[in-house]
């Protein structure tokens, strides 16, 4: 390297150059729920807030409602964080689908009938409202699937 070269790279910094053209760039300021919908596009998860604090509630219960609902048809909103595909005895599909709201997690079994109904949703969107029966051990079984659209 010559001499002016190496005091080229001497007087400069990299860091300050980036620092800098940052520092003069102008970045509009986004919406909470702009920033969940771009963190969902681009990262595939929400860090700034939970992915259903923008839709609307029509009186659904929260997932820590339900040890206290058991035996009884309830709604509730969730957001799919992972689902399981099985196959019955009598070659049937059905599912179990677990989903969060911002108070906790549960899982929803579609059984077969539920699932030729509703088992494709689970596949097109992540937002649903759930209705079914509280289970003796805590599942829902799933009757009805909705996706919620903002």
């Amino acid at each position: 390297m010559s001499e002016k070269t190496e005091r080229l790279f001497a007087e400069s910094n990299a860091t300050d150059v980036i620092g800098l053209a940052l520092a003069e760039m102008q970045t509009p300021e986004y919406t909470l729920e702009q920033k969940l919908r771009y963190e969902r596009e681009i990262l595939e998860v929400c860090v700034s807030g939970h992915p259903l604090d923008f839709l609307p509630r029509n009186g659904e219960v929260w997932s820590d409602e339900l040890p206290g609902l058991r035996g009884k048809h309830v709604t509730l909103c969730g957001w799919v964080v992972t689902y399981r595909h099985v196959g019955t005895k009598n070659y049937r599909n059905m599912m179990f689908v677990t989903l969060e709201d911002q108070r906790g997690v549960y899982e929803v079994v579609l059984f077969p009938d539920a699932y030729d109904r509703y088992g494709g949703l689970v596949f097109e969107t992540r937002t649903m409202r759930v209705t079914g029966r509280v289970e003796p051990d805590g599942q829902i079984k799933g009757e009805k699937l909705e996706a919620l659209k903002k």
